[in-house]
């Protein structure tokens, strides 16, 4: 099946309205796919940002608050 006879009728054909018709609804339908492609990665790559600077901070939230124990063991106390 060729695509001039895609849906049983030659495109040249049909009435000018359908061809354009048609034809900018593919041209949406693409612009929509990659609209949408291109927001949907910047959101994860903003995400992924916010996320690791959060753990960041967290983890060196977290290590200021612990200090070694005079024990001599290897575990952690807090600090008061």
């Amino acid at each position: 099946m060729s695509w001039r006879t895609w849906g049983g009728r030659e495109w040249s054909k049909r009435s000018l309205r359908a061809r354009l018709v048609a034809g900018f609804a593919v041209v949406m339908a693409l612009v929509l796919v990659a609209a949408g492609t291109f927001v949907y990665w910047r959101v994860a790559f903003a995400f992924d940002r916010r996320l690791n600077t959060d753990l960041v901070d967290t983890a060196a939230t977290i290590g200021t608050l612990l200090e070694p124990t005079t024990t001599g063991s290897n575990s952690y106390a807090p600090k008061r």
